[in-house]
């Protein structure tokens, strides 16, 4: 009995020893032996890169009595066997080529870093470039288009590019055609003012933009002074035909002032004319005698009425005549003095002689 217990604990104890250990069990085939060396993740399972280790404590092939057969007498665990020499110097050349891979790679990195970092100095030397050539090409589209504005050139840009560049032409374009279209805006508010300085006298801004203030002022300034001359102009054209007592004809009827202008001249001519002849018909004549053609016009009348009221010699004359016309013994001798008014004193004297 005591024979059973001894062999069936030699038998448990042997069986212990040929169990495989996991203790350090981590990813990774094994060799023939149990064992591998490490090549990932070294440090997370407490090894060392390239240290070569067991996962199951090694092969568990006991030795025999060259039998090779299960029956061996062999009454304790088979030795693990010994693990294979590591090649320090062909880990050290594999890790010097992973070190030039990787500096190869951050070479190539920089490399094209540096190429992407040029591309983008050069686009941007480009499009600055073009902003420069886009302002120049705008200013002198605005100058060129104010010159062919002012000459009555017609509105074509395109006669003026010479194989420039694209940003050049199109900046050239835009600053002709801004500087086109404001010309005609300064044309258009300048000749209202124009017209309206023709027309009157005082300027009227009500409905006139704030911005067009200027060059509709500078239009009513030139139509306003064009005015003043073409009024004077006719009212000397009305005044020369009015002393000449031609019929009305005025000179300019495109404004309503143009014509009062001409009508004013004429009937200030044809009243000096009609005043003149009052005044020199009092010379001969003791009382007024208005002429026939003037009788049926007010204004003809009543001037020629002032005229002969006006001459204050032959009042003068035709009074003294009266007075010695009314003496007794007196004659109708001239005086000296009233010589060139002769008949006019005679003519007097004779109504003195006639209201005794």
């Amino acid at each position: 009995m005591g024979r059973k217990i001894y062999l069936g604990l030699l038998s448990l104890v042997i069986f212990l020893f040929t169990i495989p250990s996991y203790t350090s069990a981590h990813p990774g085939r094994t060799d023939s032996n149990g064992g591998h060396t490490c090549r990932t993740n070294c440090e997370k399972w407490g090894l060392e890169y390239g240290e070569y280790h067991y996962h199951n404590g090694g092969s568990s092939s006991g030795s025999s009595n060259g039998s090779g057969s299960g029956n061996s007498t062999n009454k304790g665990p088979s030795a693990p066997a010994q693990a294979p020499e590591v090649n320090n110097q062909a880990l050290e050349e594999q890790r010097k080529q992973e070190e030039l891979a990787r500096q190869r790679a951050e070479e190539e990195r920089k490399k094209a870093e540096e190429e992407a970092r040029k591309r983008a100095e050069e686009e941007e030397k480009k499009r600055q470039e073009a902003i420069k050539e886009r302002k120049l090409g705008e200013k002198e589209g605005a100058e060129i288009a104010q010159e062919d504005f002012d000459t009555a050139e017609k509105n074509d840009p395109d006669k003026h590019l010479d194989g420039k560049s694209s940003a050049y032409d199109e900046g050239f374009k835009k600053g002709y055609a801004a500087s086109w279209k404001e010309k005609k805006e300064q044309k258009k508010y300048f000749q209202k003012g124009y017209e309206q300085g023709l027309d009157q006298e005082k300027i009227d801004l009500d409905d006139i933009p704030k911005k067009r203030h200027g060059i509709f002022e500078e239009g009513f300034k030139e139509g306003n002074e064009k005015r003043e001359k073409e009024i004077e102009k006719q009212y000397k054209l009305g005044k020369k035909h009015g002393l000449k007592k031609q019929d009305p004809k005025p000179g300019n009827k495109d404004k309503k002032a143009f014509i009062a202008a001409y009508k004013k001249g004429y009937k200030s001519g044809i009243k000096e004319t009609i005043t003149k002849e009052g005044k020199k018909s009092a010379k001969t004549n003791y009382s007024v005698k208005i002429p026939k053609d003037y009788k049926e016009n007010k204004d003809y009348s009543k001037w020629y009425e002032q005229g002969f009221d006006s001459n204050k010699k032959a009042a003068e004359v035709r009074k003294a005549g009266f007075k010695k016309g009314q003496k007794f013994f007196s004659t109708s001798w001239v005086p000296k003095k009233y010589k060139d008014y002769k008949a006019l004193y005679k003519e007097a004297y004779s109504q003195g002689k006639s209201a005794k």
